[in-house]
């Protein structure tokens, strides 16, 4: 059911990244209580077609698992290397497993529908597969995607492309930070939707994709991306919004995670009423996307501050160069984190250590695979 990306659900988890790692989370906890049930009932025959049909379906489950954790786990990244679309090919396999555990279940010794378990078995099963048959099926027909056109092609850093786009038609409704998912129904190798966040700020008639080649999907972009391309847009979505508090903020972005701190600072009509500053580190000054637009906002605007941090020749950025710059102490302060997942665990960890309260520290889910 999360999978289906309904949006009526984000204020629950705090937005779609989130609710993809929940969805991710949940499955894993599945799988390993599939496995205790396998292993309690090892003593049973497995000749017959309900015990082969539940291995099948834990043994198709657990491989589709497999190569979604793939890209995290170093072994099963060099034994299990699959792009991202045939990755999301085998994984449209999940309901088939789905419903053969179904099956198994209602075969091998079923729960009695009269009892509340089994009630709650059949009620999670069939919303289970009516969501898969959605996903798959029915979708396209009901959630049409609104269609764009390259307009122009930037190349900010030498790995990041920006794409301008103009809509053919009504234009997508987002909040400056969100992200959307895009796809080129008319190139072979991009045709499958990836997210992105959306740079550009809710009232610009044009929308703006900053994207950074970092696999085969997005190197292939950066290749073939070229002025009137058609482009098929969905969103926004994500709940990594600055307005939710008003109180002094501190934005921190690691390389291409600029994006959502980009789009918040083109909403910015006036000067905030609260100090904001905004820490960008890059490993080098040619690596800092967009920093001319920060730094004419710092200029014009008297309570945002701009501030670059270069780790190439600084080292990493700690929380503690934050409290030589930033007036007063950081448990007053509400924070925003986005970039590479390695800069959002550190910096997550090393705020709570010098104890600053998590409700104050938000970030988004730099990766959702």
């Amino acid at each position: 059911i999360l999978a289906t990306k309904p949006r009526w659900l984000e204020d629950y988890f705090g937005g779609l990244d989130k609710m993809y790692v929940t969805h991710r989370r949940m499955a894993l906890t599945a799988v390993s209580f599939l496995f205790i049930h396998m292993l309690v009932l090892l003593h049973l025959p497995p000749d017959e077609p309900g015990h082969l049909m539940g291995i099948a379906a834990l043994s198709g489950i657990t491989l589709l698992i497999l190569l979604t954790l793939a890209p995290r786990i170093p072994i099963l990244k060099r034994l299990l290397k699959l792009a991202y679309h045939q990755w999301r090919n085998t994984h449209r396999l999940m309901g088939i497993f789905f419903f053969m555990g179904f099956i198994h279940f209602t075969w091998v010794e079923p729960i009695s529908m009269a009892t509340l378990p089994g009630f709650y078995m059949i009620l999670f099963t069939f919303s289970g597969l009516i969501a898969y048959i959605y996903k798959q099926v029915i979708v396209r027909f009901v959630k049409r995607p609104s269609s764009y056109r390259v307009a122009q092609i930037n190349h900010p850093t030498p790995t990041i492309t920006e794409l301008v786009l103009n809509p053919n038609g009504k234009a997508i409704s987002f909040q400056a930070g969100q992200f959307q998912f895009i796809h080129f129904p008319e190139e072979k190798q991009l045709k499958e939707p990836h997210p992105f966040t959306i740079s550009s700020a809710p009232g610009e008639n044009q929308l703006r994709l900053a994207i950074k080649a970092s696999g085969d999907w997005t190197s292939t972009l950066k290749q073939q991306a070229k002025p009137g391309m058609a482009a098929k847009i969905e969103g926004g979505y994500g709940r990594f919004n600055y307005k939710q508090t008003h109180s002094p903020q501190i934005w921190i972005a690691g390389g291409i995670g600029v994006t959502p701190f980009r789009s918040w600072m083109r909403d910015l009509n006036e000067n905030p009423q609260y100090p904001i500053h905004f820490f960008y580190t890059t490993r080098s000054r040619k690596d800092a996307a967009f920093w001319d637009e920060f730094e004419q906002t710092a200029q014009a605007y008297p309570n945002f501050n701009a501030h670059l941090h270069l780790s190439g020749e600084n080292g990493r950025l700690h929380p503690k160069h934050l409290t030589t710059i930033v007036d007063g102490d950081l448990y007053s302060k509400t924070i925003y984190l986005c970039g590479p997942n390695a800069l959002i665990n550190a910096f997550s960890s090393q705020l709570q250590a010098m104890g600053i309260p998590t409700a104050n520290i938000h970030f988004e889910e730099f990766n959702f695979r």
